[in-house]
């Protein structure tokens, strides 16, 4: 005896079913990841544990010249991200970030050697620049003198020091931004028409004239 026929839904039934199916099993699984603990936040920031830097060496980024040396620096000491730094014949710069990005400040200036630089810390926008490196060598320049300015580095004023040559270093009073102390290498070589008197090393004191 034959079996009866089975009875099947119709076809739009079926894939009406399927598609419900394949719809609450996609609806489920968005639910888990949807519904999934979320990442807490205000995590603390990672400490910064002197192990971390164990194995990180300094290296020199430049410039690879000679003319690339460091003579000096002044820091701003209520704001260290600020600070100068001068070149032995590059000029001077300023960082106000830690030395992420500079600013050349000196270039208007006629001379680029640069032996020494100050700030008086009770208003840092007085910065002395002593011009002439003092680490006399065959690449070194002579300088002119020595520079104030009063707006951190914007502009310059010339006093005097003409015949030093070079400066090794300026120290400001701290009571008195108008009071340095320079110590002064001079021109030790033989008198040319070009350097037309030798001056002996000393030390010199000098007030900063009235504007």
């Amino acid at each position: 005896m034959r079996p009866p026929a089975r009875l099947l839904p119709p076809r739009w039934l079926r894939t009406l079913n399927a598609g419900l199916v394949a719809g609450v099993l996609a609806g489920a699984l968005a639910s888990r990841f949807v519904n999934a603990a979320p990442a807490p936040k205000n995590e603390p920031a990672l400490a910064l544990e002197p192990g971390l830097f164990r194995d990180l060496s300094w290296r020199s980024i430049g410039p690879a010249n000679m003319g690339g040396r460091i003579s000096d620096f002044a820091t701003v000491e209520k704001r260290p991200a600020t600070f100068f730094a001068a070149t032995g014949t590059g000029g001077l710069f300023k960082t106000t970030n830690l030395g992420t990005t500079w600013s050349a400040v000196f270039d208007k200036q006629p001379v680029q050697s640069i032996g020494a630089v100050a700030l008086w810390q009770k208003n840092p926008d007085v910065v002395w620049a002593g011009t002439g490196e003092a680490n006399s060598r065959n690449s070194s320049s002579w300088g002119d003198g020595i520079y104030r300015s009063d707006d951190g580095g914007d502009h310059w004023r010339h006093l005097g020091l003409d015949a030093t040559s070079s400066i090794a270093r300026i120290v400001v009073d701290p009571a008195d931004s108008n009071v340095v102390y320079v110590a002064a290498l001079g021109c030790s070589c033989p008198a040319t028409a070009a350097a037309p008197g030798s001056t002996p090393s000393r030390w010199m004191c000098t007030p900063a004239p009235a504007t």
